[in-house]
């Protein structure tokens, strides 16, 4: 039997802007912090420079980390995914870079030659004139503007292996769902994360969050779509546009978004697909029900095409749709992009379990490097952490998807259709 390849696609921040953002990792902010700061940033437009300051307590400083992006992944089931042989994380993943749509020549007539920095790999300016100086700098007596790049990634130099990961020791030889061990070994570290912050006046944390928030309840529709923080119909249509170029979707498959939120994206899919076809896992119901409620086009097409919604902070369908459900297609953006290590592994185990085992395809959304494409060191987080960031190292993340028996790999171009 033809084993299934289940593509898990990387993609990047919408728009090019950070947030400056100061929260413990297992510190659930409040929904007014989360949404007085969206609404901040959506006032004053694109383009902002904003920071991330991510608070390392352990390491007694704070470490500033800008939004970063990454390019896509695919993978397909291991043969023995038991982990009982140890083994490598797998290839590397290649560099890549992606230059703009549209573009005839890497630089623009008025600034010809490309450079790069004595270290670098790609070209990352054009200059006016064909002269380098020693050291960084790239034009020598010259102007320079960047090229026209839609994304540049750069891959660690060196990978582990997957017995070098202290998960992989603790996962050995057991059984799933292996997301439970790893959430039970990282609950203390959670409770510690917490105990520190509430010691320095940040309040109550919560120990291992999944994302459920409780205070959405009372939520409007405004409140409800700027919770997300995706620009409204245009990040949905560049996902439906993805999802098309890279998954093969026809409207007969049944098809699985992890993460609807208020439908952004889920309109254009509920739309392509046949009646019956989509289920939505998403832990805060209300973002779609309001969201719905107040757009007649979503709620005729909700009446047209039977959706069904699943609320649950686990990813699973299986409890509502039965443990022999099996999806053709699955989709998940911005969501393992903020997600602890123990939810990814979490994600991977319930697709190795509800794709289709003939051809069945996945794709969602992570951070392995900065908006240069430059990779950032894992932030091995222990809960929930929206509206910040969790980034991941590739060569782990291969190797988590290895022990829930499938297969990572990348695919960078399909970071396109989010950058147009």
């Amino acid at each position: 039997m033809k084993l299934p390849v289940v593509a898990l696609l990387v993609l990047a921040t919408l728009t090019l802007f950070t947030i400056v953002f100061l929260q413990s990792q297992a510190v659930g902010p409040s929904t007014d912090d989360i949404l007085n700061l969206l609404q901040s940033l959506h006032e004053q437009g694109e383009g902002i420079s904003v920071h991330i300051a991510r608070l390392e307590h352990r390491l007694g400083h704070l470490e500033e980390r800008p939004l970063g992006a990454a390019p896509a992944l695919a993978f397909e089931r291991e043969a023995d995914p038991s982990g009982a042989q140890g083994g490598s994380a797998g290839a590397p993943a290649e560099s890549a870079i992606l230059y703009a749509p549209g573009a005839t020549s890497l630089c623009p007539k008025s600034h010809p030659f490309p450079f790069r920095q004595d270290d670098g790999e790609f070209a990352r300016h054009c200059c006016t004139v064909q002269v380098r100086c020693q050291g960084h700098q790239e034009c020598c007596g010259g102007e320079q503007v960047p090229v026209p790049v839609t994304y540049v990634y750069e891959p660690p130099r060196e990978e582990l292996r997957c017995e070098d990961f202290s998960w992989w020791h603790l996962l050995k030889g057991k059984k799933g769902p292996l997301w439970q061990l790893m959430k039970a070994d990282a609950t203390p570290r959670s409770k510690a994360d917490s105990d520190a912050m509430k010691a320095m006046g940040y309040g109550e944390g919560r120990i291992t969050w999944a994302g459920e928030d409780g205070d959405l309840q009372d939520a409007d529709t405004a409140k409800a779509r700027l919770y997300v923080g995706s620009r409204w119909l245009v990040s949905g249509s560049q996902q439906m546009q993805g999802a098309k170029a890279f998954m093969g979707l026809a409207p007969h498959q049944r098809f699985l978004e992890i993460g609807c939120g208020a439908l952004n994206a889920g309109q254009f899919f509920m739309d392509f697909f046949n009646p019956g076809s989509y289920v939505c896992v998403e832990p805060n119901d209300v973002l779609h029900r309001k969201s719905a409620a107040a757009n007649a086009s979503i709620t005729k097409i909700i009446d047209q095409k039977k959706p069904e919604f699943i609320t649950r902070d686990d990813f699973d369908p299986r409890p509502k749709m039965g443990d022999g459900y099996r999806f053709d297609r699955a989709w998940s953006h911005s969501v393992l992009s903020h997600a602890a290590d123990w939810q990814l592994m979490q994600y991977f185990e319930v697709v190795a379990a509800t794709i289709n085992p003939d051809g069945g395809l996945a794709m969602a959304s992570l951070r392995f490097s900065d908006v240069n494409g430059v990779s950032m060191e894992a932030s091995h987080d222990h809960s929930w952490i929206y509206p910040s960031v969790s980034y991941f190292d590739f060569g782990e993340a291969r190797c988590l998807a290895r022990r829930a028996g499938l297969h990572l790999e990348a695919v960078p171009e399909a970071r396109l259709f989010h950058t147009q």
